[in-house]
């Protein structure tokens, strides 16, 4: 997928590790940067970002470090690792402050963000809240991050049954859309697209959220994988607004995006009021 109107620019921000890619659809106001799941893209927000501009809403999509068109770490990184490239987007694009939207890791990256630098962020918007106790977290971890480690999606084979499969795997839980969209998301991370699910199921998110400032809206809905523990981090923090997207699919991303982006909306709304 590529920016899907002319005000939506590619931009690349240098930090400690390299080059951070966004997209930045230009305009005045608080922007709302967009952190996306593990492994993932800014890809993963496209059919919120043209609901958003019409919104009049100054849109900024990042990669996360090692996924998308961002530049790896040059070793294992752990969650805190990621933190930093939340500031050095804001700096490069001009921003003093911003609204967060983060989805599955992006909320990780998000609310240890809000957190670290404080002032930066005005408040955080996040769909799949990764609420998990420590055996929830190894199970995962144990169900994901070895297959990704091994790679096989990466090794090219006669007639690419390395993708075919792949896709396969994904598409018995996910729509095609979705299967598509996360295949291409292991392509671009490369072998080292376990990072990410390594350094968010080796990170515990509760102290974070419970010690965040800053007002916090959180979405989920039926089917989603994440719909138990997003409703866990509303009971921890019960100043927090709950929406529940009423629709039941494993992914909201793709079929509610517009539910969604109504919600964030009128979240903001109540931010300036």
């Amino acid at each position: 997928m590529h920016p899907t109107s002319p005000s939506l620019r590619r931009a690349y921000a240098t930090w400690a590790h390299g080059q951070i890619h966004y997209y930045d659809g230009g305009g005045d106001g608080i922007p709302l940067l967009l952190l996306h799941q593990s492994p993932g893209s800014s890809n993963d927000w496209f059919a919120h970002v043209p609901l958003l501009q019409a919104a009049g809403v100054r849109v900024l999509a990042m990669d996360n470090p090692g996924m998308g068109m961002s530049d790896p770490f040059p070793a294992e990184p752990a969650l805190a690792d990621y933190i930093d490239a939340v500031p050095a987007v804001l700096d490069h694009a001009g921003v003093s402050q911003a609204d967060i939207g983060g989805y599955h890791t992006g909320v990780q990256i998000g609310v240890e963000a809000a957190v670290r630098h404080a002032a930066r962020i005005r408040s955080l918007m996040l769909y799949g809240v990764p609420v998990l106790t420590e055996e929830e977290r190894d199970q995962l971890w144990n169900a994901i991050v070895p297959n990704e480690m091994a790679g096989a999606v990466h090794r090219p084979v006669p007639g690419g049954t390395n993708l075919s499969d792949h896709f396969r795997r994904l598409e018995g839980y996910f729509s095609p859309v979705t299967a598509q969209r996360m295949v291409l998301a292991a392509l671009m991370a490369g072998p080292l697209w376990w990072h990410g699910h390594n350094a968010a199921l080796r990170h515990d998110l509760v102290p974070a959220l419970q010690a965040v400032t800053q007002p916090m809206l959180l979405m989920t809905n039926a089917g989603e994988m994440l719909d138990r523990n997003t409703r866990e981090a509303a009971r921890l923090r019960p100043d927090a607004i709950l929406v529940d997207l009423d629709v039941e699919t494993p992914v909201g991303m793709d079929v509610a995006a517009d539910v969604m982006v109504r919600a964030m909306l009128d979240f903001r709304g109540r931010l300036e009021a």
